[in-house]
């Protein structure tokens, strides 16, 4: 029949406790979107169903010097592991 010895039993429940190697770094980065306006919004939207981002953090259009061009701009910070 089975007979438990309980130091045995007692060092298998007992498991190491990892430890990182590194801690995660939060790292900005800084997105710039060229072009007319309605095909800088679907991908900002695409960017959206994507989860990447919400839509409204994009700044508002900015005029370049380029005629029916315009800028949008996200600031996201990312994790890097």
């Amino acid at each position: 029949m089975f007979q438990s010895n309980e130091s045995d039993a007692q060092a298998s429940t007992l498991l190491p406790t990892p430890t990182p190697k590194h801690e995660p770094q939060h790292k900005k980065v800084r997105h710039l979107l060229f072009g007319e306006p309605d095909a800088l919004q679907l991908v900002i939207n695409t960017l959206h169903v994507l989860g990447y981002t919400e839509a409204t953090a994009w700044s508002k259009p900015q005029p370049t010097s380029t005629p029916g061009e315009v800028v949008r701009v996200l600031f996201k910070t990312v994790l890097i592991d």
